[in-house]
């Protein structure tokens, strides 16, 4: 009995060993580089989704309380393979419960569009831009677009929380002393060109990214400007996760908040928070069937293009085209026809066409001054039966035409493209 005991003693002793050595060697093989890898492989949940997310907004600027962001609800879907995203907010204003309207911002892998109007009721204007990729990546890290939910925030030149983690000088990763949502965390700090990065990730299987917060001071950088330079004297945001749900076996945010300051030179602050409620996930959406990423407009809408102002454009088909009287095209294409056929034009350029000219002619579309010069090089030379005088103001008017002509129908097929 005595040596069985003895026995049942060393067995324990072996036993405890083992998992001491386990949990060193375990504890010694983790490196930032290596967490933070499986961290990045856990969100790609985040590649493909679709969720619904409430936010609340509660804010000071310079001490006194601020009602200009009311409450929201968002409706998020991205593609991160085809880079396309769109977000749908609406929003209900404390001084008009009466009204609820809505933001649409989608992002469709080729153009930007922002659509603003009441709910139900048709939108009256819209904005585009080709400026694409710039646009997508802004969009995909603001607050209301759930950038912080994903590990990413703006003014760190479009890198996540866990690329700078990456890139940090001297990071160091520790045992965080306390437990987020009752999971025991590593903490993981950093110092680099945009800041100082601290992140605390779940010690289990799942590498959850449960907090992160970024210190700017002066010297450092948002963006590629320094912070001191645009006259902030500290700029922090912070992030975390309150509580998890599990969605095809995977614990996800369920309810989080993000907290921001910023105090500049002057003494003015900026302090505010943003609550998520977040459901409705799925995880893989079939975006043709929810009809994602399109831009779906009223025939007829005014059309804001922000790559080429000065030009009105309204929505017709499926795509923004010029707005321009359809009696100085008609106009336009009679005389061109008559150009090409060697006839003179037999009926004078109306005031309305007279006054279209000069503002179709000013236009700052590369592709269309380079027409502009094309054809002025290759303008028909006067022939020695036509009087001068009447010659040449034969051949300004064609100039004209022909430019004109080749404006409308450079931006037809531009539009075309679209």
């Amino acid at each position: 009995m005595k040596n069985e005991t003895n026995w049942l003693c060393i067995s324990l002793v072996f036993v405890v060993l083992f998992e001491i050595t386990s949990i060193c060697h375990s504890q010694s093989t983790v490196t930032v580089d290596s967490l933070v890898t499986e961290c990045n492989d856990f969100l790609n949940y985040s590649q493909n989704l679709s969720m619904t997310m409430d936010m609340s907004f509660d804010g000071l600027v310079n001490s006194q309380k601020s009602d200009e962001y009311p409450s929201t609800k968002h409706h998020i879907v991205f593609n991160q393979r085809d880079m396309q995203a769109e977000c749908l907010e609406e929003i209900t204003s404390a001084d008009d419960p009466g009204h609820t309207y809505s933001l649409k911002h989608i992002l469709t892998g080729k153009m930007r569009g922002y659509v603003f109007n009441e709910v139900n009721v048709p939108p009256t204007r819209a904005s585009l831009s080709f400026d694409y990729l710039k646009k997508y990546k802004t969009a995909t890290e603001s607050e209301e677009g759930g950038g912080p939910i994903f590990g990413k925030m703006y003014g760190c030149s479009h890198k996540s929380i866990l690329q700078l983690l990456k890139e940090s000088k001297n990071a160091t990763i520790t045992q965080a002393p306390e437990s987020l949502n009752g999971i025991s965390c590593y903490k993981i700090e950093g110092e680099g060109r945009y800041g100082r990065v601290t992140a605390w990730i779940a010690q289990g299987n799942e590498r959850n990214l449960l907090k992160w917060t970024i210190l700017k001071q002066r010297d450092d950088y948002f963006d590629e400007a320094v912070v001191g330079d645009i006259g902030i004297k500290q700029w922090e945001a912070s992030f975390e996760v309150t509580k998890l749900q599990q969605i095809n076996d995977q614990s996800l945010p369920q309810s989080a908040v993000f907290k921001f300051e910023k105090i500049y030179d002057n003494g003015k602050n900026i302090k505010y928070e943003y609550k998520y409620e977040i459901k409705d996930i799925n995880l893989n959406p079939d975006f043709e069937a929810i009809g994602a990423f399109k831009i779906d407009l009223p025939d007829g809408t005014p059309i804001y293009i922000d790559d080429i102002p000065g030009i009105k454009y309204v929505w017709r088909d499926g795509k923004p085209v010029t707005d321009v009287d359809q009696s100085f095209l008609d106009v336009l294409d009679s005389e061109i026809k008559q150009i090409k056929s060697g006839q003179e034009p037999n009926s004078p350029m109306s005031a309305k066409t007279e006054q279209l000219l000069p503002a179709a002619n000013k236009c700052n579309v590369p592709e269309v001054n380079d027409a502009k010069q094309s054809d002025a090089d290759n303008a028909v030379p006067l022939t020695n039966k036509e009087k001068p005088n009447y010659a040449t103001i034969v051949v300004i008017v064609i100039l004209v035409a022909i430019v004109t002509g080749t404006i409308i129908y450079k931006f037809r097929r531009k539009q075309a493209n679209v």
